[in-house]
């Protein structure tokens, strides 16, 4: 039965502790063993049918065996083993009363039973009082059957029976039993102990690890808590709603600039400064009350300067929900609401700068297809602030005109990912007109694929106008300076005319014939002719006609022109380049450009002598031309130097503009219509001059493959291939200058025509009528009085359909193409001609 293990019914409650759960289980064992033994003694007796007086305290003795076994189970082993204790010592004395043998009864052996008992409550002073009991109970039994208060008979022992022997043999049976039981329960509890004593050793063990591991997370969580930039800080909560620092972090002491004496063990109130301190205790009850993080944003001057943080508070509680503490963090947020307050500062000077220069931003989402502009582009358009148009609202805006030229402008730059620039005008709600100009710029993805437009819009309605109205007071003021060059020139035109007529007529008189004064007096009158044409080619009002030219040959017939056209002071030296490959130009702006290089030079050498040096060559421009932003090419060099006085760099930067000049009486057109030519004609002009070293130009126009067009024919040089049959072709001149009528009329006689005049429109009318039949030509006047010129061209028509009508006029025909759609109308000439044209001009129209 040493093994033997109680089932869960009789098994004590288990309390989780080894050593006392054991004591239970034995001292159940125990009851139970002392109880059966107890039992068996007592149903001996009823078997027997010898019931005594044993029998009851025997019954008795089982019923609080049994008791402190239920005592036992129900968990509480100390009261069990004592109840056991006291029924065995009661019973035991009963019994020793009871024997006939007093002192020796067999009684007696169940004294050692109860110290076994004692031995089992692990207590020594339980031990000490259950032994002092035992021995008190045996010494009063020994005194009590001395003096004869038992039922012992004296010198009367009980003989010896086998229920005597059976009795003892079960009582010792039971002692050994409960003596084995408590001798494994001591060892068992020796090796619980042992075991208890490794765990232990296994448990300090990893306590001791656990508390290294501890201080290295307390060690890395303190070096967090310095090395964080955020401030944290920990605060005590203290009575009377005070709070005061525990702790701060190394970042709290850096930022603030106090040091850790003049912060922990502070309160709040030593520390943080009014106006936030006020603020900050608020904030501080508010989690405390709520049992929630609070946030907020603090700003308070300290050592450093003015801070501004935002603040976070959690509240610690403990058991009993009493706040004890306070941990806090702070994230300098000091240089973002700087630079917030720097962007909004911005966006105000921004806004005041579109305002100021009427200038307005947008963006256009090309997948939402919306607009989103700034507030000046809302004024520009006349809209509400909040106004968010859409791409077809934006395009609404603008006028008919404007809107679909727009819309190829944003389709090209979206389709070739740049940008583009314009001018538009937009009608506002209230029908006023805008002047706006556009610029903007694609914005892409990753990929390389657009996602949008971003542009500005400029309101420059009022600069319009004012640059229109400065444009019309300029020309006003031009007008003046204009005339006055213009008259200067015509005046050395009209000088050298009548000086060369004077000249011819003395040598007529003379008897000589002046062929070269007369010719030079031609050629002055076309340089005249010239000076008009430009003058209408800077009006506007006529474009110039560009052929293959020599320059060369056109300078030397320019050569004695130019000659008296310079002071006589300066020498002329021209080094033309023969045979040179032709240019792309127009003649008289050729012959206009070299003038006024000419004329420039004469003036910077002034009353002093001089030299002025024209070449023309053929030159080669490669890659050293980037500069000049020249092709790589042939380009025909035309070089212009003089020994004048030179130009400062102040000069030479605004030598170009149209209306500086230098000169007393200059209009100041000369070199900027240079420069206007050369750029025309995709040419460059370098220029390098030093105050008192002289001024050289040098004009590079790009040459062509081809062959130069000759020049306008005399009419010697026509009068031998005429043929016969265009000599005696009638011509009717209707002109109403008569000068020029007669001396036309002249020639075209002394070259063999017929001819009839008419000084106005009606006149040239009735000879059509009269004369019609036989009339091959009219040489027209587009301006004349009486009949229009296109009444006399009609008539022309309806008398004989196969005439052939030549208009001529002052003006160039690009201003008289709408005259010209009749089909009797074959060409035109302008004034001033050549004899040798008109005639050329007239031969092409007579031919079959």
């Amino acid at each position: 039965m040493l093994g033997w293990k109680p089932r869960s019914w009789f098994y004590p409650k288990p309390t989780g502790d080894p050593g006392r759960d054991r004591n239970a289980r034995t001292v159940q064992f125990a009851c139970f063993l002392l109880a059966f033994a107890v039992s068996a003694v007592a149903i001996s007796d009823v078997i027997g049918r010898k019931p005594s007086a044993e029998t009851p305290i025997l019954v008795f003795a089982v019923a609080v065996l049994v008791a402190a076994m239920v005592t036992n189970r129900a968990g509480n082993w100390k009261w069990a083993a004592r109840t056991a204790f006291l029924a065995l010592l009661l019973t035991a004395m009963l019994l020793v009363f009871e024997a006939r043998d007093g002192f020796r009864s067999l009684a007696m052996l169940m004294f050692p039973g109860m110290l076994l008992i004692a031995v089992m409550l692990l207590d020594r002073a339980s031990y000490f009082a259950t032994a002092g009991m035992v021995l008190v109970a045996v010494a009063a039994l020994g005194i009590a059957e001395k003096q004869g208060l038992t039922r012992a008979i004296p010198h009367v022992r009980s003989s010896t029976t086998y229920k005597s022997i059976f009795f003892v043999d079960l009582n010792l049976l039971v002692f050994a039993m409960i003596g084995s039981r408590i001798a494994s329960d001591a060892h068992s509890n020796v090796f619980d102990l042992r075991a208890t004593i490794d765990r232990v050793s296994k448990a300090n063990l990893k306590l001791e690890e656990n508390a290294e591991a501890l201080r290295e997370s307390e060690q890395q969580l303190i070096s967090i808590y310095n090395t964080v930039r955020d401030v944290i800080f920990h605060l005590a909560v203290e009575p009377e709603g005070r709070f005061r620092f525990i702790s701060v972090n190394a970042a709290f002491l850096r930022i603030t600039g106090l040091s850790r004496e003049a912060v922990i063990g502070k309160t709040v109130n030593e520390v943080i400064p009014e106006p936030s301190l006020t603020m900050v205790l608020g904030k501080y009850r508010q989690a405390i009350e709520e049992s929630t993080t609070v946030v907020w944003q603090e700003t308070s001057d300290y050592p450093t300067g003015r801070l501004t943080g935002e603040v976070s508070v959690v509240p610690i509680f403990d058991d009993k929900g009493n706040c004890t503490h306070l941990v806090g963090s702070v994230h300098d947020i000091t240089e973002i609401k700087r630079v917030e307050a720097a962007i909004r500062e911005s966006e105000v000077r921004l806004k005041n700068a579109e305002r100021l220069a009427h200038l307005g931003h947008w963006i256009w989402d090309l997948k939402s297809n919306q607009v989103t502009w700034s507030e000046e582009m809302s004024h520009i358009f006349g809209q509400p602030r909040d106004y968010t148009p859409s791409y077809e609202e934006f395009f609404q805006a603008l006028i008919p005109q404007d809107r679909e030229r727009t819309r190829l402008e944003l389709r090209d730059a979206l389709a070739d990912h740049s940008g583009f620039s314009s001018e538009v005008q937009i009608a506002r709600p209230n029908g006023d007109l805008r002047t706006t100009t556009l610029v903007s710029e694609v914005l892409l993805d990753e990929g390389g694929s657009p996602t949008a437009m971003f542009g500005a819009t400029q309101d420059v309605t009022d600069l319009r106008r004012a640059q229109r109205a400065d444009f019309a007071r300029q020309k006003l003021e031009s007008i003046g300076t204009l005339a006055r060059g213009i008259a200067h020139d015509f005046n050395n035109v009209l000088a050298s005319v009548v000086v060369q007529a004077e000249v011819a007529l003395s040598e007529l008189t003379a008897g000589l014939k002046p062929e070269e004064e007369l010719k030079t007096i031609r050629s002055v009158a076309m340089q005249g002719s010239e000076i008009v044409r430009e003058l209408m080619v800077y009006a506007g009002k006529e474009s110039a006609t560009v052929e293959l030219v020599d320059i060369s040959r056109i300078i030397q017939e320019m050569i004695e022109l130019l000659k008296v056209s310079i002071s006589k002071h300066v020498v002329l030296e021209a080094d033309l380049g023969k045979n040179l490959p032709p240019i792309r130009a127009n003649a008289p702006q050729l012959r206009q450009m070299v003038m006024n290089l000419i004329t420039n030079a004469s003036d910077a050498v002034g009353d002093r002598d001089g030299v002025i040096q024209l070449s023309t060559r053929c030159v080669r421009e490669g890659q050293d031309s980037q500069l000049d932003h020249l092709d790589e090419g042939n380009y025909m060099l035309l070089e212009v130097a003089d020994t004048g006085c030179g130009m400062t760099p102040e000069t030479q930067a605004r030598v170009f503009d149209p209306f500086f000049t230098t000169k007393f009486a200059g209009h100041g057109l000369g070199l900027a219509i240079v420069d206007g030519i050369v750029r025309g004609l995709r040419g460059r002009i370098r220029l390098n001059s030093e105050p008192g070293k002289g001024t050289t130009f040098q004009i590079l126009l790009p040459c062509v493959e081809g062959r130069a067009e000759g020049e306008g024919h005399s009419i010697s040089e026509l009068d031998e291939n005429l043929e016969s049959r265009f000599r005696h072709a009638t011509v009717l001149i209707v002109e109403d200058e008569g000068p020029l009528r007669q001396a036309v009329a002249k020639m075209l006689r002394n070259s063999g025509f017929e001819v009839l005049e008419a000084a106005d429109g009606t006149s040239a009318i009735d000879l059509l009528r009269a004369n019609g039949a036989r009339i091959d030509a009219v040489l027209l006047d587009m301006t004349i009085p009486g009949a229009s010129s296109r009444e006399v061209a009609e008539t022309a028509a309806n008398v004989r359909p196969s005439i052939k009508v030549i208009l001529t006029s002052a003006y160039s025909q690009e201003m008289i193409e709408d005259s010209m759609g009749a089909p009797q109308i074959r060409s035109f000439i302008r004034k001033p001609f050549q004899i040798g044209e008109l005639l050329k001009m007239l031969r092409s129209s007579l031919s079959p």
